[in-house]
């Protein structure tokens, strides 16, 4: 029911609808607008509602000009410590020129719980948006440094343990 759903969600394109060989169904959509939910609407065997667009702002201005520069130096810092990313994702990200495109672009790609998505989601004001982004990026390279480290420190630990015992074998 509606009680059940968020009250702010995104209008989406469907791009590509594939069945997968499992018989699992996958849905490519690509993000429109913002929507808030005005009602929702009875008499339908289906759960509608009634919405309006929440209009996209686009601010302009060296604060807005400095986060989206923070954003862009973070997210190539990600993609440095992750070698599993595609270079066209960090081509891509480096030509967003809207500030909340590119915090929208983020937040999608951040490993974040749905919640928190959502809440960035709910954030209309930019500024605001990009500022959320920047922090939840800043925490995930923490955690990749961080993991990067202990890896490191627990491969040179399993090395020095090896050499031991190849020389007690010696």
């Amino acid at each position: 029911g509606g009680d059940d759903m968020y009250q702010v969600g995104t209008q989406a394109e469907i791009l590509r609808y594939v069945t997968a060989p499992d018989g699992l169904h996958h849905i490519v959509c690509q993000g429109e607008s913002r929507f808030r939910v005005v009602e929702f609407l009875d008499g339908y065997p289906f759960l509608a509602a009634r919405v309006e667009t929440i209009d996209a702002e686009k601010p302009t201005g060296a604060d807005i000009e400095a986060r989206v520069g923070l954003v862009r130096d973070r997210a190539a810092e990600i993609f440095e410590l992750l070698p599993q990313v595609p270079k066209e994702l960090a081509n891509a990200i480096r030509n967003i020129d809207e500030a909340g495109l590119l915090a929208d672009v983020m937040a999608n790609y951040i490993d974040l719980e749905p919640k928190v998505k959502q809440e960035i989601l709910e954030t209309i004001d930019v500024r605001e948006r990009l500022d959320k982004v920047l922090q939840h990026l800043l925490h995930r390279i923490e955690v990749l440094k961080l993991s990067r480290e202990i890896n490191e420190q627990a491969q040179e630990s399993i090395s020095q343990r090896q050499r031991e015992h190849m020389l007690r074998e010696q």
